[in-house]
């Protein structure tokens, strides 16, 4: 029993050992700040995401003639409408879905999905 019981206190006096490191932990820490979300620009069109229900980037900036095309990622349905006026009005599209729109005016276009309370963003058209 006495021989049990020094075998334990020595496997864990190793153990609690080897728990030590001997790399130096930093003093400071290192802080990331995410870029700011932009959309994707690919020949000529804006790209932009709907994701976490959220649009990805919320708020955008075309030139009139421009097109913008919303990308679902959610597997929920959205759609993007404009809240009055000129503006984008698809109709409910499924995840890996698009829906493109060219921006005509200039101005700023508030827009929503309509199905998502806080889904919101905003167009301006230069």
């Amino acid at each position: 029993m006495r021989r049990a019981a020094i075998v334990l206190a020595l496997s864990c006096a190793a153990f609690a050992g080897g728990c030590g490191g001997s790399e130096e932990t930093p003093s400071q820490s290192a802080e990331t700040t995410p870029a700011p979300a932009e959309a994707t620009v690919a020949d000529g069109a804006v790209r932009v995401a709907m994701k976490d229900f959220k649009f990805v980037p919320e708020d955008v900036e075309v030139e009139a003639g421009q097109t913008i095309t919303w990308v679902n990622e959610d597997t929920a349905q959205h759609d993007a409408v404009a809240d009055e006026g000129e503006g984008p009005r698809s109709e409910l599209f499924n995840q890996g879905e698009s829906y493109s729109w060219t921006a005509e005016t200039a101005g700023t276009i508030p827009y929503v999905c309509t199905v998502h309370p806080g889904m919101e963003g905003t167009i301006t058209v230069r």
